[in-house]
């Protein structure tokens, strides 16, 4: 009886120690290497097919501010608009090009974009909606033709009928499909001095302007997104260090932009680097890592994001990151990043040192054309744009942008 109590008694030590040693050392070490199996990018992968392609589509949302006293406007008034939306549309993306490394470390690769509206999930709003909008491209043209020569203003203000179909005011009627995707058109069977000036429209290839078979043009914001390539990746693939999955080693063959001018000091490092990831990805084991990098073609620049806590995504355990200060608060020579202060916009409301007071980036160079980007309903810019118009209700909840990551 002794020897039997003595050999379970060992029996239970040996199973308490293999207990804990399974429990401490080796199934942790277990899910380490599993959670690396499963986010680093090997081709044949479930996890690489994902990469390849979403397996379902995300929900792309667009509001409108519709314009409602276009014509007070005109007479000097203040702007009253509405938000109208949200505009829903799948947004399917899918990698082409895919090509490996001799050493399988690093991936490159294209992406395509392909947006199609869903009517059910935007009901009752419809893509024809009638709508009131800035004429966003005449307007644009008219400020890059006022920043060049008086004389091409005046060129373009005799021809603007021609070229914009007879405008009644800086406003026009559209509709989401138009605006959005389809395009506004303009430069249509134009002839002489009016012809010369599309032409040279032409030439600043600009993001949001497409040219038609015929020579005529069209704006829209979102086309050249739709089913086209916005550059080439190439990025690490975490074989050799699983912490650097999926970030960005070269876009377009460059790990530097130059769309953004030489800061004070000289050094236009800080806004041209490029680094982080493209959103759509991130290294595992992400738990207590405060800050993190994301590489936004879309606006040709780097955006850092901060951890602020704990999240859940339907159940799901993530950490919340939302974007720092230097993105759009804390710009300028004090922040070693006056390199953002393009000040190419003309007439703009900017600071003694050209640089956008709080909540506006001036995005001119990456759109070749005066686009200023803000939060929605301008959360967080500075009373100087935010009293130059009415009907804006920023709120953290609605407007914030915040990345939700699963941790391990």
């Amino acid at each position: 009886m002794v020897q039997c109590t003595l050999v379970l008694a060992g029996i239970g030590v040996f199973m308490a120690v293999g207990g804990a040693l399974l429990g401490w050392v080796v199934f942790p070490g277990a899910v380490h290497d599993k959670i690396i199996e499963n986010t680093e990018l090997r081709q044949g992968t479930p996890q690489f097919k994902r990469f390849e392609a979403l397996p379902q589509p995300l929900d792309f949302k667009v509001f409108i501010f519709n314009v409602t006293n276009p014509y007070e406007v005109q007479m000097g008034k203040r702007p009253r608009v509405v938000e109208v939306g949200p505009y829903i549309y799948f947004q399917y993306r899918q990698k082409d090009n895919i090509r490996f490394s001799r050493d399988r470390s690093k991936v490159h690769f294209s992406q395509q974009q392909l947006y199609v509206f869903d009517a059910e999930s935007s009901y009752p709003l419809t893509e024809n909606d009638p709508l009131m909008v800035l004429n966003m491209h005449m307007n644009s043209i008219l400020q890059i033709a006022e920043d060049e020569t008086y004389d091409s203003l005046r060129l373009i203000n005799v021809e603007l009928n021609r070229i914009f179909g007879r405008p009644d005011s800086m406003f026009l009627r559209t509709t989401p499909k138009e605006f959005l995707f389809d395009g506004v058109p303009f430069c249509v069977n134009v002839i002489g001095i009016a012809k010369a000036i599309c032409k040279e429209i032409e030439k600043r290839n600009t993001k949001t302007i497409r040219v038609l078979p015929d020579g005529s043009m069209k704006f829209s914001f979102f086309n050249h997104k739709n089913m086209t390539e916005d550059g080439i990746y190439t990025i690490n693939t975490g074989v050799k260090n699983a912490l650097e999955t999926q970030m960005i080693e070269f876009w377009n063959g460059k790990n530097m932009l130059d769309k953004w001018s030489n800061s004070s000091r000289g050094s236009s490092m800080t806004c041209n680097k490029i680094e982080g990831t493209d959103g759509s990805g991130y290294p595992p084991f992400r738990e207590g890592v405060q800050r993190m990098t994301i590489f936004s073609s879309d606006i040709c620049r780097t955006v850092d994001i901060k951890y602020v806590g704990s999240s859940s995504y339907e159940g799901i355990p993530a950490a919340r990151y939302v974007t720092d200060d230097n993105f759009l608060n804390k710009i300028g020579p004090e922040h070693n990043n006056d390199c953002y202060c393009v000040n190419r916009i003309p007439k703009a409301i900017v600071k003694a040192n050209g640089c956008l007071y709080e909540g506006a980036l001036d995005l001119s160079t990456c759109f070749d054309a005066p686009v200023v980007l803000t939060l929605p309903h301008m959360m967080g810019a500075a009373e100087e744009y935010t009293s130059l118009i009415d009907g804006m209700h920023p709120n953290p909840e609605k407007h914030q942008i915040f990345v939700d990551v699963e941790p391990v």
